[in-house]
C-alpha cells in the first residue's frame, strides 16, 4: 500500500536504477507522513483555541503538498528532501514562540529535524539543519534568561494536553524511524549477503571455465606440438607424417573453436552481432550437420537421424550461418554425451495465429540426462553441468550460452527437458517467415561479379588470380613464408614487406613505373607504420588499387575499421587458403586495366 501510494508522486527519472527508486520513495513517504498529521495537529490546535498555532501547521501542509508536487515534475531529490526538513523546523521555532518558548512542548521536535535531513538529503544537510536546530534552541534559551516573555495561545489544561501528546507522539515517532532503520539495515545485509554469494558464485564460475581453458588449449597445444617434434626430428616416416600432420591440423581447428566460441559469446554480450536475414533451406542445413557429426556418432555406435514434419517450406528467413552453428552446437553436444541409443533431431515448421511463423527443431537423446539443479545453471556463461562434466568430455561452457543468445537474436529461445540417466530434448523455436524466393541464396557463391565482364562460374579462383601481382605486408616472418608460398603455388608474383612504411613506398614506386599491384595484402598490426596508417596514406596520395586488410582482431568493429581506414576488403587470421583466394578473387574481377587504374583520381 506504501509503495503503491508513492508512486503516485515518483518522477519518471526515479524509477531508472533500484537506488534512485528507493531514496524517491523513502521521501514521498516521510512527506506523506507528515502530510497526515498536519489535520490531526491543526484540528487539536484549533480545538484547544490556539488559531495561530493552528494556522502554521495547516500552511506547512500546503508546502508539503507544493514539495511533493515539484519533486514530480524535477526529481529534484536534495532539494525537496532539504524543503521537508526546513517545514518541520519551521513549524517547530513559530509554534514554540506561540506556546511558551523555551523549554515548550513543541520544541521538544527539533530533535527530528537532523533524522529527517539525514535521511532525505544526506550527512551534509544533516549536519546545516543540526546547527539551524541548535540555533533555534539557544536562542530561545537566551531570550527566555534576558526576561522575554513568549505568548501562549493555550490555557493550562491544554498546554497539559499537549505535553502529554508530544511526549506520545515522539515516543511513536522515535520507535517508527528506529523500526524503519533496522529494516533498512536488515535489507541491506541481505543484499550484501546475496551479492556476495553471486560473486563467488560467479568467481568459482569463472575460476572453473579458466581451469577448462587451460585443459582445453594445453590438450590441443601437446599434441601439436609433440608431433612437430616429432617430425622435425625425424623419429617418423611414411604414413606417420601424414597423421601426425592431420592430427596438428585437427587440434589447430579445434583452437579455432575455442577461440571462435569466446569471441562470439564477448560480441554478444557487447551488443556487436550482427544478424543477417537471408532466404536458407532448413533441408540442407539440417542435411549437413548430420553428415559433418555422422562420423563421431557412427564410431560410438550411437545412431542419428533427423525427421522432418510436413509441411516444411523449401525456403525460410533467417541467418542460416547462426542457425547452422545453433544446430551444430546442441547437436554435437548430445553426440557428445551419449553412449549408447540415438540422437535424433526433429524440425517442424508452422504458422499460428498467436506465434506467428515458427521453426522449432528438437534434438533428442538417450545421453546422460541433465538433473533440474543443472538446468537452472546450464545456459549460463562459464558454466557446465558439473566439473565432472568437463573432465570426462571437455568443452568451454560456453557453448549453450551462445546458443541461447543466438536463439533470442533470431526472434526465438533455447529450452530443454531432461532426466538423468534417460536423456534430454534441446527444444530450439525461432521466428522464420517463409519465403519463396530463394534467389538470394546467390549471395554465397565464391566469386560475386563487381562488373558485366564477371569471371565464368566454371572458372576456379587459382585460375582467378593466377599471375597476379600482389604486395604482401605483415611483420611476422612466419605468415610471410606461409601466405606468399600458398600465393606463389597458386601462380601469383608476391613481394613481401614487415611494415606500413615499406608497403607505402613500395605500392607507391610500382604505380609510378606502370606496374601496379593488383592487390595489396595489408596486415593491420605492424611496427613503424601500421596497417590503418598506411592505408590511409595512400588513400591520401590517390591510390586507387585494392586494398585487402589481414588482421587478426576478428570483431564487427575491427572490420569496419580496417574498411574506415581505406580498405577495400577484410579477412581474418588464421589465414585460410580457399577463402583468402576468395577474398582477392572478389577485389581483381571485373577491375579496370592496369594501366587506368594506376592513374590517380
Amino acid at each position: 500500500m506504501r509503495d503503491a501510494l508513492a508512486k503516485i508522486f515518483l518522477p519518471a527519472a526515479a524509477m531508472r536504477d533500484e537506488e534512485a527508486r528507493r531514496r524517491a520513495v523513502r521521501l514521498v513517504v516521510f512527506a506523506l507522513a507528515m502530510m497526515v498529521w498536519v489535520p490531526v495537529f491543526a484540528g487539536v490546535f484549533g480545538y484547544l483555541g490556539a488559531p495561530i498555532s493552528a494556522s502554521i501547521i495547516a500552511f506547512a501542509g500546503v508546502v508539503l503538498i507544493a514539495d511533493m508536487v515539484a519533486f514530480r515534475l524535477t526529481n529534484a531529490h536534495a532539494a525537496c528532501g532539504n524543503v521537508i526538513a526546513a517545514t518541520a523546523w519551521c513549524v517547530y521555532t513559530f509554534v514554540g514562540c506561540f506556546e511558551g518558548g523555551h523549554g515548550a512542548a513543541p520544541t521538544w521536535w527539533f530533535a527530528t529535524v537532523p533524522v529527517l535531513a539525514i535521511t532525505l538529503s544526506g550527512l551534509r544537510s544533516g549536519a546545516y539543519w543540526t546547527a539551524a536546530s541548535v540555533t533555534s534552541i539557544t536562542v530561545l534559551y537566551i531570550a527566555a534568561q534576558q526576561g522575554f516573555l513568549f505568548h501562549r495561545e493555550l490555557s493550562v489544561a491544554g498546554y497539559h494536553f499537549l505535553e502529554y501528546s508530544s511526549l506520545l507522539g515522539l515516543t511513536v515517532c522515535l520507535y517508527s524511524l528506529t523500526w524503519a532503520f533496522h529494516r533498512i539495515e536488515s535489507r541491506s545485509r541481505d543484499s550484501l549477503a546475496t551479492a556476495l554469494a553471486e560473486a563467488q558464485a560467479a568467481d568459482r564460475a569463472k575460476s572453473e571455465f579458466l581451469a577448462n581453458m587451460s585443459h582445453e588449449i594445453r590438450t590441443p597445444m601437446t599434441a601439436i606440438l609433440g608431433y612437430t617434434d616429432l617430425i622435425l626430428d625425424r623419429s617418423i616416416q611414411g604414413e606417420a607424417v601424414t597423421d601426425a600432420l592431420a592430427t596438428i591440423k585437427r587440434n589447430g581447428e579445434h583452437l579455432v573453436t575455442v577461440i571462435n566460441d569466446i569471441l562470439d559469446l564477448s560480441r554478444i554480450e557487447a551488443g556487436r552481432l550482427e544478424i543477417s536475414q537471408t532466404a536458407c533451406s532448413p533441408a540442407q542445413i539440417v542435411g549437413d550437420i548430420i553428415e559433418l557429426l555422422r562420423p563421431k556418432s557412427a564410431s560410438k555406435a550411437v545412431r542419428l537421424h533427423s525427421v522432418f514434419v510436413e509441411p516444411m517450406p523449401a525456403w525460410i528467413v533467417s541467418d542460416p550461418t547462426r542457425l547452422r552453428q545453433i544446430l551444430f552446437n546442441l547437436v554435437g553436444n548430445a553426440v557428445k554425451f551419449t553412449d549408447t541409443g540415438e540422437v535424433c533431431l526433429t524440425v517442424r515448421w508452422e504458422d499460428a495465429p498467436n506465434t506467428g511463423p515458427t521453426l522449432t527443431c528438437e534434438i533428442r537423446d538417450t545421453g546422460i540426462g541433465i538433473s533440474p539443479e543443472q538446468i537452472a545453471r546450464l545456459f549460463s556463461p562459464f558454466s557446465q553441468a558439473d566439473a565432472t562434466t568437463a573432465r570426462r568430455y571437455g568443452g568451454t561452457g560456453l557453448g549453450l550460452a551462445i546458443c541461447s543468445r543466438l536463439a533470442e537474436l533470431l526472434g526465438g529461445s533455447v529450452s530443454v527437458v531432461s532426466e538423468l540417466r534417460r536423456g534430454s530434448t534441446f527444444a530450439v523455436t525461432l521466428h522464420a517467415p517463409r519465403s519463396e524466393d530463394p534467389s538470394s541464396m546467390l549471395e554465397s557463391s565464391l566469386v560475386t561479379s563487381r562488373a558485366p565482364n564477371a569471371t565464368p562460374k566454371n572458372q576456379s579462383i587459382e585460375c582467378v588470380i593466377s599471375g597476379l601481382r600482389l604486395l604482401l605486408a605483415d611483420d611476422c616472418a612466419d605468415n610471410q613464408r606461409l601466405i606468399s608460398h600458398l600465393l606463389r603455388k597458386a601462380g601469383c608474383l608476391v613481394d613481401v614487406v614487415d611494415n606500413g612504411e615499406s608497403a607505402f613506398e613500395h605500392a607507391l614506386a610500382a604505380q609510378e613505373r606502370g606496374e601496379p599491384y593488383d592487390v595489396l595484402l595489408m596486415d593491420m598490426q605492424m611496427p613503424l607504420v601500421d596497417g590503418y596508417a598506411a592505408t590511409t596514406r595512400l588513400r591520401a596520395w590517390g591510390y586507387r588499387r585494392p586494398i585487402v586488410a589481414l588482421t587478426a582482431h576478428s570483431m564487427e568493429t575491427d572490420r569496419q575499421k580496417c574498411l574506415d581506414a581505406g580498405c577495400d576488403d577484410y579477412d581474418t587470421k588464421p589465414i585460410q587458403k580457399k577463402r583468402l583466394f576468395t577474398v582477392i578473387a572478389r577485389n581483381v574481377v571485373g577491375e579496370a586495366e592496369p594501366s587506368e587504374a594506376a592513374s590517380p583520381a
